[in-house]
């Protein structure tokens, strides 16, 4: 795969401003949280990408392939995070920050704050996004195991049953268990990151499951206007939509995703990638993790300041947002991000001639 693609940092973008604005106005905005389904599909497309890669250097032993993985994972994603959480203590101590929320930065820290929101249900206001980190973490923490010493027959199996097995919880839960804090769990995500991954491997390898890139961006499209009508019909309180939402949405949606990503990949929608690649979209979309990481924060700090949202105050809290993301990207994110030259993707020493 290539190194990068600029028209993917600009959807990265999007997906985050799709869920500032349900922040923002969760009514008005209902469908901006999808931009969480949006960043799942492209991580598993993105780290599929990488690990099939890694995964043809089979001369490299496994623990270093896993090593470099987890080391150049770790110096994206922890400086910041732990960053955050240190802030967060401080300002409890402090007392500028609610001090009774203290004790769940062990969660946080521990990335457990998904299963936090599950078992106890409470609100947690500025810090319930970060359980989307959670299930991401706990991604990054398992597939380099499976796509790295997993055979691709083992794996079509193993996806097909996780496929089936989320789309059965989801099933039941919508019509027995009617547990809305399901979709906290990690497992309930899996298949939605697994789709990205599925695209990967199509894009490298041709097919996976008998799936080639051409039926992958047919069925995306069919699945993508699928979606639409779901989301627009749910919006208007049809009869079964709340089912077809929360049962077959989250694939239906995956796979259109999964198709717009193959296509701006393959350079399939020129017009699409031009608007994508316009380069203030593209700088959002690479702080889009600060982006994420404080915009919640700062929408609960202005309710708590105004008592409530408007258009004025929310555009005030994303140009705030851009700052304070755009200050961490370049004081604290790049530069850490740097010391990824230091622990290279190793590639296989060509073989040495025998002496004549």
């Amino acid at each position: 795969m290539k190194k990068h693609n600029t028209a993917l940092d600009g959807l990265r973008w999007f997906a985050f401003l799709g869920v500032f604005l349900f922040h923002a106005n969760s009514s008005l905005f209902y469908f901006g949280s999808y931009g969480v389904q949006v960043f799942f599909v492209l991580s598993g497309f993105l780290i599929g990408g990488i690990l099939l890669s890694q995964r043809e250097q089979a001369t490299i032993p496994l623990w270093d392939r896993l090593r470099t993985f987890y080391i150049r994972r770790s110096l994206r994603i922890f400086p910041v995070y732990y960053f955050l959480l240190l802030s967060l203590f401080v300002l409890g101590i402090l007392h500028l920050q609610n001090s009774d929320r203290l004790y769940l930065l062990s969660y946080h820290a521990l990335y457990l704050t998904n299963f936090y929101l599950f078992f106890t249900g409470a609100q947690i206001d500025s810090q319930t996004h970060l359980w989307t980190l959670c299930v991401e973490e706990h991604f990054y923490l398992l597939i380099p195991l499976v796509l790295l010493s997993v055979s691709l027959k083992n794996l079509a199996r193993g996806t097909v049953a996780l496929l089936v097995l989320v789309t059965a919880c989801r099933l039941l839960n919508a019509v027995w268990w009617h547990q809305p804090r399901l979709e906290y769990l990690s497992f309930m995500q899996f298949d939605v990151m697994m789709v990205g991954v599925i695209t990967a491997i199509v894009q490298r390898n041709g097919s996976f499951l008998g799936v080639t890139a051409p039926r992958l961006l047919r069925a995306g499209t069919v699945c993508g206007a699928a979606s639409l009508i779901i989301m627009v019909a749910y919006a208007f309180s049809l009869p079964f939509t709340l089912f077809l939402k929360e049962v077959v949405l989250p694939l239906t949606l995956s796979i259109g995703v999964a198709a717009l990503l193959l296509s701006l990949w393959n350079d399939r929608m020129p017009a699409l990638q031009r608007f994508l690649s316009w380069k203030p979209f593209v700088f959002l979309g690479q702080i889009s993790y600060g982006l994420y990481l404080y915009h919640n924060f700062l929408f609960v700090l202005s309710r708590s300041s105004t008592g409530g949202m408007h258009f004025v105050m929310t555009g005030a809290v994303l140009i705030a947002t851009i700052i304070i993301a755009t200050a961490s990207w370049f004081l604290l994110e790049n530069p850490v991000n740097e010391l990824k030259r230091f622990f290279p993707y190793q590639k296989p020493k060509p073989p040495v001639d025998a002496p004549a």
